[in-house]
This record gives structure tokens, sequence and C-alpha cells, in this order.
């Protein structure tokens, strides 16, 4: 029979396999093909890495070396060396007593001046003090104002309790006047403290321009012993200081986790400030991670999205912001760089768990 008189139902019967065949199509472009609804999601995700140097704090001498060539995953804050506290110790002594002796040969002035860190001129002073006796006065005058107040509520508290007794006020009106006197007590109270504050400020500021415009005087009379001598004690008390502080941060921390790749200390080695004692692979600040995606150049743009991290061993997952910083195209794709704002947090879950699957999403 020819094609032209084939009966309606056996036509029906030849077009359906085509058409499951198309439904079944569209179902799975459906499910596997990312929609304009459903956005991008980046896979292979790459973190970057650096390599970073850590450095002696300040000088002194290796008491324990907490690293190893080879070490992995180290967390931020793993300790990594120590000094010898014991030495550090004695040099402070040492140092301290070397100051002690040089303010021997100073007068009181220079002394006060070289102890002062942040030491001005005794025209920049004069502005300081100034500036402080303004404070005073302004608080001279909150001061008077809390003493009228509280003077006014308590001959207004003891007028209404006389009242009361005689039947002219209630006790609830006499109740609250006198937490109004308590509360005006209390004020004063905070006044003066903040006055006696101001006063000292002032007295400490006028003391500080004395020292000063005699410091000046001393060094405007080409004295240039005296000036060696200042010059030397200040150096000293920095020194002192420095040794102070070394002692309080004698264990050295990784300030970024990561690989150690080499160690160049060992115990009992001498290392002088800003000395590199080892190498480390380390996760760069911010975080950046790199991920490539078989869509086109140009689809997407720099903006917010999401990291999904998922924990191999648990299946935990974990969701940072991120913000892709970069675009570049390669082959018939495009390449992302994404950074991961470096808070503690967000660093610790990409670092915490090396192996973990990361994707991107970038939602529409």
């Amino acid at each position: 029979m020819p094609l032209s008189m084939t009966p309606p139902a056996s036509r029906k019967r030849r077009l359906w396999p085509f058409l499951l065949l198309i439904a079944l199509l569209a179902v799975g472009a459906f499910f596997l093909l990312p929609s304009a609804e459903q956005g991008i999601q980046l896979q292979n995700v790459l973190k970057q890495r650096e390599e970073a140097i850590l450095k002696a704090p300040f000088a002194g001498a290796v008491q324990e070396v907490y690293l190893k060539p080879g070490d992995t995953d180290l967390p931020p804050g793993t300790p990594a060396f120590s000094y010898n506290v014991v030495a550090l110790r004695e040099e402070l002594a040492a140092a301290e007593n070397h100051a002690d002796t040089l303010a021997q040969t100073l007068p009181p002035a220079a002394r006060a001046l070289a102890a002062t860190p942040d030491a001005v001129s005794a025209a920049m002073q004069e502005r300081n003090l100034l500036a402080a006796q303004a404070r005073e006065q302004a608080a001279r005058i909150g001061l008077e104002a809390a003493s009228d107040s509280l003077a006014r509520l308590s001959v207004q508290a003891e007028a209404l309790r006389a009242r009361a007794g005689r039947g002219e006020a209630r006790q609830a009106d006499v109740d609250d006047m006198l937490k109004r006197r308590d509360a005006a007590r209390l004020e004063l109270g905070n006044a003066q403290s903040g006055f006696e504050r101001a006063s000292l400020e002032r007295h400490k500021q006028e003391e500080m321009l004395r020292v000063l415009v005699d410091m000046e005087r001393s060094l405007a009379s080409e004295n240039t012993a005296l000036y060696r001598r200042f010059t030397a004690y200040k150096a000293a008390l920095g020194a002192a200081a420095g040794l102070q502080a070394a002692l309080g941060h004698s264990t050295v921390t990784l300030e970024r986790g990561g690989r150690v790749l080499g160690v160049d200390i060992k115990p009992g080695d001498p290392v002088s400030a800003g000395q590199a004692v080892a190498r480390l692979d380390v996760l760069p600040m911010p975080l950046r991670l790199s991920a490539w995606g078989s869509f086109p150049y140009g689809s997407v743009e720099k903006r917010d999205v999401r990291v999904v991290l998922t924990d191999p061993a648990s299946g935990k997952e974990m969701e940072v912001p991120g913000h892709i910083a970069e675009i570049g195209a390669e082959g018939e794709g495009t390449v992302v760089i994404v950074t991961v704002e470096a808070d503690e947090a967000n660093y610790e879950a990409l670092f915490a768990t090396p192996d973990a699957d990361i994707r991107i999403f970038i939602d529409k």
C-alpha cells in the first residue's frame, strides 16, 4: 500500500518511538545541562599555593626546633621554634644594668625625655598642655554642675519628706525624689573622678613641657657630650624593652599553616633578627582557588560565588563565601580565579581537610 494511503492508526504507531526519544532527550538535557536558573558548577578546583619564608623575629639563641622537613598540613599557630629563655633573661639584666649606668650621667630632664617614647618638641608640647588644660576646665564645669544638682535635689527631697510627714505629699513621690538624689550623688562621684584624672593629666603635660624646655636648652648649648650620652641611654632603654617583649614571645609560631620544605636552624644556633629559619609551602592570603569550566568565555563576570567543601571521610559539607577575581579563556572553556576572604574560619575550613572535594557554584 502506498505510504500516502497508510491509515492514520498505522502512522501513529510508527511515530511514537521518535516522540519518546525526543522526550527522553529533553528530560536528560534538563537534568544534565546547567540552565539559567541552575547556574554554573565548577569542579576540579585547585588551591593555589606559594612558598613562604619564616624569619626570626629577634636575635637570640635557639632552644628547641619543632619543625621537620616534610611536615605537612600544619595548621596556623603551630610552634616552629623557641628561644633560650635563660639567655634572654641574662641579656635583659645586662641591658638594664647598662641603662642604669648611663642614666647616672644624665640630668633628670634628659632621663625623663629619653624614657618618653612619644616625646615631641617644646612648641608641640605647649599645644598638648593647652588641650589638657581645656579638658580640665570642662571637667571642672561638669563637677560644679553635678554638685549644684545634688544640692538642689537634696533640698527638694528633705522638703518633700517634711510635707509627707504632714500628710501633704505621697510617700511614692518621696521615694522617687530620693532615687533622683541618689543618682545625682553617683553622678557627682563620677564627675569628681573625671576631674581628678583631667587634673593629673594636666600636671603631667606641664611637667613634660618643663622637661622638654630644659633639655632643648641643654642641647642648644652645643654640649655634644651630653647629646651622645642621651642617645646612648635612649638606645639602651630600647634594647631592654625589646628583650622584655622577647621574653613574652619566646616561642615562635606559624602565622600560616602549610608544608615544611626546609629548616635551616638547630638547637643551640644563634639567630639574628630577620634571619630566615625555615621555608614552607603555604596557602596564600587571601586564599586563591583556580577552576576550569566548559562554558564560553564571557558568560560569567566578576561576582560573589559559593565555595562548597566536602570532607571525603565524613561526607560533611561546609560552605564559605568567595569572589571571582580573575577570568580567562583556555581552549574551549574558561578559567576563573576565586578568592576566599582569609578570616580564621575560612582558612581553617580550606586547610584542615587537604583532600576535600571543592566545588564552586556561580548562582544565577
